[in-house]
This record gives structure tokens, sequence and C-alpha cells, in this order.
């Protein structure tokens, strides 16, 4: 289908998500990112800065492809002038106010590629008199080991928001970001919490990874505020998988902020088997920030007055034969005062006899230009089935629907779309280009369970099956009649558990 412009969709999805929900002044979290193109052997240098009133609190790369090979050869913690700071020197959380990170990469390859970097700033105003103290403590780890350590916060700022260590990108590398719980002497860490909602943090912990550095020290600074009235702490895990023939196995860690508040921080922590790739963040105005890569227009980007919707953690896994270690993501979040009901659309499902294609829609003006005839061939099928707006509130369960336009050049013409942020990245980064993304989220919807496959309670099934053709095309429905018939002319069921159920609709 040629009559889809890429940036008009993109730009579509982008509006409708800011006019779908309310939005925060100052949302506590504010998310900076930037697309870097790099060319064959070229050594680039970018800079993240947090807005005034912010502090940075993380750096994290995204590969555009997984093979891609990179040497960071400097990351340095800058001042809201832009000059190198001196992180064992920084004393006062005010001398990172405005502050961001300054880094060099070497393209180690021989093809051009790109990739998507971001920083993760704290607002001061989490803490409620809108000031943080920094609270520092000292680690240590010699080469090729991974070090520990802990900052507890002082009794007049008990709540710790954040944190972040001396490392530097090349020689010392973080391992993890998380939040603790009681005091030096009966510590309660991030991975020995369970799943669900749990009190405040009282400390800050960072793992560091010590690459080739001949010192072994490092610092850990935990940021440390008044308490928020609310402030709960939400635990997410998932299972360390074991790795194959020495090689990790991806998992990811997928942290929703629940419906009807606003985050106040984020951590993490893989485990011992665990490795980290990159921390990701699903946005209230649509986007999944890492994603942008894929828009070779987009140059940077800054989430503004949008809240944080979920924290989405990337790493590897190679756990111990016969251990089930889990890698923990968190999210410190407080009521936002008050939820809006969810919006909801009705997605439609269009014929093109010509092509033999189907395809699937929820934006208004599309529905009326293939109803119109403006994008000729086109005919409904009668089939449809509800789900979430772009934007909408709804329960944690819920995802942003990418999709994805098979191009032409490659003997496509076709449309994807997954409630898999994983299996969106997945089909770009392994068809080498050949789909494009045109939005990260174009509706909502909750995803199955990944093993049974069942949908939440009164959860809609909804199913896909692919063709099967060069001419790849994949069609939704909710009717298993129509799922057996399609596999019948041999297509393929694609989805979760026995009966292959990839998206869970609305009754």
């Amino acid at each position: 289908m040629r009559w889809m412009f890429v940036p008009v969709v993109t730009m579509q999805v982008l509006m409708l998500a800011f006019a779908a929900g309310p939005l925060h002044a100052q949302p506590k979290v504010r998310v900076i990112a930037k697309h870097v193109p790099m060319d064959i052997y070229e050594i680039v240098r970018y800079d993240l800065q947090c807005p005034s009133g912010y502090v940075p609190i993380n750096y994290s790369m995204a590969l555009q492809y997984p093979y891609d090979d990179n040497e960071e050869q400097a990351r340095d913690l800058i001042d809201r002038g832009g000059a190198a700071l001196n992180r064992d020197a920084i004393a006062a959380a005010a001398q990172i106010d405005g502050a961001g990170f300054e880094v060099q990469v070497f393209n180690t390859e021989h093809h051009v590629k790109s990739l998507e970097a971001l920083a993760t700033c704290l607002a001061t105003a989490v803490s409620p008199d809108n000031t943080l103290q920094l609270v520092k403590s000292a680690g240590s780890a010699a080469k090729q080991t991974t070090g520990t350590a802990t900052s507890f916060c002082p009794a007049d700022a008990p709540v710790a928001y954040g944190g972040f260590s001396t490392a530097d990108g090349r020689f010392l590398r973080d391992a993890a970001s998380a939040p603790v719980w009681g005091a030096s002497g009966s510590p309660l860490a991030l991975l020995d919490v369970p799943d669900g909602a749990t009190g405040p943090p009282t400390g800050w912990q960072m793992k560091v990874f010590n690459n080739i550095s001949p010192t072994p020290g490092f610092s850990v600074y935990a940021l440390c505020g008044k308490a928020t009235p609310g402030l709960q702490t939400f635990v997410y895990s998932v299972p360390v998988p074991q790795g194959a023939f020495g090689f990790t196995k991806p998992l990811t860690i997928f942290s929703a902020v629940p419906d009807g508040w606003t985050a106040m921080g984020v951590g993490f922590d893989l485990g011992p088997s665990g490795v980290v790739a990159a921390a990701d963040f699903w946005m209230q105005d649509g986007n999944i920030v890492d994603a942008l890569q894929w828009f070779d227009n987009t140059t940077g980007y800054d989430s503004a007055a949008s809240e944080v919707r979920a924290y989405i953690v990337h790493g590897g896994g190679n756990a111990p034969s016969g251990t089930t270690p889990r890698a923990v993501s968190a999210v410190l979040a407080v009521p936002a005062g008050g939820t809006v009901p969810p919006a909801t659309v009705t997605v439609v499902e269009f014929y093109n006899a010509s092509l033999d294609h189907y395809f699937i829609t929820a934006i208004a003006d599309e529905i009326a230009k293939l109803d119109d005839g403006t994008f000729k061939g086109w005919a409904r099928t009668g089939q449809s089935f509800k789900a979430y707006a772009v934007g909408s509130s709804g329960r944690a369960g819920r995802r942003p629907v990418c999709r994805e336009y098979g191009k032409p050049e490659w003997g496509l013409d076709s449309h994807f779309y997954s409630a898999n942020p994983d299996e969106c990245q997945d089909t770009m980064a392994n068809t080498l280009g050949a789909w494009g993304l045109e939005a990260s989220e174009v509706f909502q919807v909750d995803l199955p369970d990944p093993v049974s496959g069942a949908c939440p309670p009164n959860g809609v099934p909804v199913y896909r099956v692919w063709n099967q053709r060069r001419d790849s095309n994949h069609r939704y429905m909710t009717s298993t009649a129509i799922r057996d018939q399609m596999v019948a002319k041999g297509g393929v069921a694609e989805g979760y558990g026995p009966d292959s159920v990839v998206l869970c609709g609305l009754p």
C-alpha cells in the first residue's frame, strides 16, 4: 500500500497521543534522547543535557542491529554549561542540576548504522521541598569483576529517589542501579523484594563492572529527599534465562506505571547472571524511545510534559543450569490525583482483492479514505475489534501496538502490528530494514499470557495469521473459524499459547 506516507502517519499518531489524556507540566522523570548516525569507522561525539530542575541519573545506548559493535571511548558527566565534571569531587546535588553526558563512540565496523542514546533525568521536585541531598559511599572492583556499593539516606531526607556511580562507561561500567530498603546494618536489596507494591526505598545501590581500569575504586551517590505522601515502589521481575554456547539469551522487564500514578524514579538489577543492554521508556506521547532510531529524520527527543507509561529494561541472561534467578526492575510512583476513564477505538478490517491483502486501522482519517475510495481497491470485510486509544488510560497490562510497513523495494507492500515491543524491534533489526517503523503506538491492547495465551478477564482474543508468501501479509481476527480458514489456505497462525493468541482486545 504505497499510499502510506510514513512521516504523516507518525505525526498523526503523536497528535492523537497528546490529545488523549492529562499531561503534567513537569513530570518527575524526563527522558532526553538523541539519534546518532555513524558512518564507516567514524568517531562521533554527542551530548545529552538534562533541563534545569533535573539531574541525570542514567545513560543508556540502544543498538540498531543486535550484531552492531561500537567502542565507547569516553563518557563525561558535564555541567549545565557543557564543562566536564570531576565525578569524585561532586559534593551537592546542585552541582549536577541541568547536567548531562558527553559521549564519544567509535564505529568499529565497515557499515553505516545508527544508535539511540538516552539520558534519564530526575526532577529535584520529587522531594516535597524541591531539594535533593547527595549521599556518597565507596566501592571497589578488581579487573573483570563486579563491585557493589550502597548509599543510605539520612534521617532528614529519608527517601532515595535515584542514584548514580562514577563509572565512565569504558573503564568502569554500570551493571545495576537499584533502590534498597532498611539500613546499612540490615539492608534489603531489590533482588530480594517480591513483585508488587512496597514502600519507599531508603537507599540506592550501584553495581559496577571493572572492564579495564587499573584502579579498582569507584563511588556511589544516592539522591535523597523528603518523603512524598503516597509514594510506593512497584516491583517487576522475570526469570533470568539460561544461555546457549556461552552466549546470553535476551530478557526484557516491562515495568508499567500504574494507571493514575506518576513516575518518581526507576531502577533495575539483573542479578549476577544478567547483563544489562539498555534502559528504555514507553512515553505518554506514544513513543518507545529507543525505537526512534528507525526514523531517519529524527535527530533528538525530549519527553517534555509527557509522562512515563512504562520503564523497559533490556538485557541478557546466562543463568546456571538448575537455577531460577530473577531479573528485577522498580518504578517509584505517587498517585497523580485521580484517573481518567479509558478511551477506546474500533479497529476496522479492510480487504484488497487485487493484492489479496488484509489491512486494519483505528485511525479515523484512514478509515474515511479507505471507505470513500481515496485509497483505491479496499473494502470493509465486516470484521473489527475494540482496543484502547493512543494515550489512553487503562490497566497496567496494556501494551502499545506498533505498526510497521513492508517496503515495496524489498518485494513487500504490507503492514505488520505487534503489542510486544521486542517483536517490533526484532522484525526491523532481523530483516535489515525491509520493514520500516510507522509508529510505536497506533492503539493499545493487553498482551496475552506468554505461555498459556490467556487474556485478562473480559479480554477478547485476537489471532494473527501470516500468508507465508513473498508478498508477506498478516491478517488479524477475533473469529477462530476465520483463523482456521486462513490456516487451511496455507497461512500460519502466530501468537501465544496453544490457540496462538497475539493480542487481547476489549469487549
